[in-house]
């Protein structure tokens, strides 16, 4: 689509499910940004979202080598925030959104843990994606890609035993950040954007336990009790 964006854009907000009232928060040649007044979230709506097969050609193109040291120091960052929160028990997890090149569960699998591996373009297997079948489920760089970020939490969750984890690691937007030059929007397949604000409101609308480390990673936790 082309032309001016509408200063506000009239359906449900995909993380929290507000309706209506997200107000044009930026806009470049290429697309609107809209921001929920409720949660936070900076959204690209649906008519400006890339097709599955632009945005699997743009996923071709990265360059994530299991041998590449900074990769593997960025991902293995997340690790020890886990298992700050994982018992000596814990040790069943799933990568979701793995890419081609399942790093993460390879890092993790070193480390003793039993993991199964998904993704949506090369690795869909949905036999994995079983109810209360995990400790742990990562989603590293996965969730700035979703249409429908606020449903997927839920199912990832689902994924969960009573007590278990989801450890994120997407940018986080600050108030401070100069959006017009922000390299995390330049890719045209991210299509959320989200504060620690967003996942608070998040974490409350759901009942959920949420922490944060550094300015990309934060973990929900699903209670002990929750069979939900």
């Amino acid at each position: 689509m082309s032309g001016q964006a509408a200063p506000h854009w009239s359906e449900a907000c995909p993380l929290c499910g507000k309706a209506g009232g997200h107000g044009l928060f930026f806009e470049d040649k290429f697309r609107p940004y809209y921001r929920c007044p409720r949660c936070g979230l900076i959204f690209v709506p649906s008519p400006w979202q890339v097709s599955a097969e632009r945005e699997k050609a743009r996923y071709d193109q990265h360059n994530n080598d299991p041998a590449d040291r900074g990769y593997r120091e960025f991902l293995g960052r997340i690790i020890p925030f886990m298992e700050e929160f994982l018992t000596p028990r814990c040790r069943k997890g799933l990568d979701f959104g793995c890419g081609p090149g399942p790093v993460l569960a390879e890092m993790l699998e070193k480390k003793g843990y039993a993991m199964e591996t998904y993704d949506l373009y090369y690795r869909n297997d949905p036999a994995v994606l079983k109810d209360g079948a995990y400790d742990f489920v990562t989603a590293t760089e996965v969730i700035e890609h979703l249409a429908d970020p606020g449903s997927m939490v839920d199912r990832l969750l689902s994924l969960v035993r009573p007590g278990g984890i989801l450890a994120l690691m997407t940018r986080f937007f600050e108030e401070e950040t100069d959006f017009k030059t922000w390299f995390y929007k330049d890719d045209e397949t991210h299509i959320s954007f989200f504060s620690r604000e967003s996942f608070l409101r998040m974490g409350e609308d759901r009942g959920r336990e949420v922490s944060f480390r550094d300015k990309d990673m934060v973990i929900i936790k699903r209670g002990a009790a929750d069979n939900d």
